[in-house]
């Protein structure tokens, strides 16, 4: 643990045992001996895992989920797109519209009071 950095410490105490856990057995560590392990033990494991993961880890599932991550990665980009240019039509409509409520005002005003 106390060769990561502060933010990897911190992400690292955060998990809960049971998702150490998990991703422990996902990265092809044998469960049986990872469901035996303590809270300290697992997080130990998991930092020198995360640090330089096991050669028997690198291919397979490790693999698996880092291209997992990458399409993820790339799901949650084309969903941030989106929403920007959501929020760029929901601007433009608005601006629109204030731009007709000024044009409105003044023809009213045009109407009842004449040419300025």
């Amino acid at each position: 643990m106390d060769k990561l950095d502060a933010k990897q410490q911190a992400e690292v105490g955060k998990m809960s045992t049971e998702r150490l856990r998990m991703r422990l057995a996902k990265a092809g560590f044998d469960k049986e001996q990872v469901a035996a392990l303590n809270r300290n033990d697992l997080m130990s494991l998991y930092a020198e895992y995360s640090l330089t993961p096991p050669a028997g880890a690198e291919g397979g599932l490790a693999a698996k989920y880092s291209c997992m991550n990458a399409e993820e990665l790339a799901l949650r980009q084309k969903e941030l797109e989106l929403r920007e240019k959501e929020l760029n039509m929901k601007k433009a409509a608005k601006e629109k519209k204030l731009a007709l409520k000024g044009t409105l005002r003044r023809r009213i005003a045009y109407i009842f009071f004449g040419p300025s």
